[in-house]
């Protein structure tokens, strides 16, 4: 299972870096990935990708309108679970990218996670929800919800959920 995800995430990343599929995924060219090198901090905390916002001033439209300067991304197929263990993983991974930084105060403002997946998360989203953790989140669109985690947001984006528009239509071949 795991050779075919590192297969699919190189195809995913083959068509992001190709300028004639970045406005169907939605991404502007304000947006630019970084290289997979700089993304591996040691074998057991890889990030699928990282987006960065070249200009911060401009506003983005589409799917990734909350992006901020740096915006890690963590995708999930179909075939690939989501739960509280790959919850927790995600953000370990942020915070060791967040500690690798020399400015980390700085950069802790200008960050973001995504994790886009395929099916709706409910023993994850079911968990967050609970009143005791104080969390808070938020369904501002189908298939988008965001929260917090110290200062940091943290986007759900569910594939099977988001709405039939152009800026979708990419992200929605992959829905099941």
């Amino acid at each position: 299972m795991q050779k075919k995800r590192v297969e699919y995430l190189k195809f995913l990343r083959i068509k992001l870096e190709d300028e004639r599929y970045r406005a169907l995924f939605g991404l502007s060219d304000n947006i630019e990935l970084e290289a997979e090198d700089d993304l591996v901090l040691q074998r057991e905390f890889r990030i699928d990708f990282v987006f960065r916002k070249i200009e911060k001033a401009l506003l983005l439209a589409g799917p990734f309108s909350y992006f901020r300067t740096h915006n890690l991304f963590e995708f999930k197929s179909v075939n690939d679970a989501f739960d509280l263990v790959h919850l927790v993983k995600y953000l370990g991974q942020l915070f060791w990218w967040l500690h690798s930084k020399d400015d980390i105060e700085k950069v802790q403002n200008e960050v973001t996670l995504t994790i886009m997946t395929v099916r709706k998360p409910l023993n994850v989203l079911k968990h967050l929800e609970q009143p005791h953790l104080q969390i808070g989140v938020i369904n501002d669109s189908p298939g988008h919800y965001h929260w917090m985690v110290m200062g940091i947001p943290v986007h759900l984006l569910v594939i099977n959920e988001l709405e039939l528009r152009p800026e979708h239509y990419a992200w929605l071949s992959f829905a099941e």
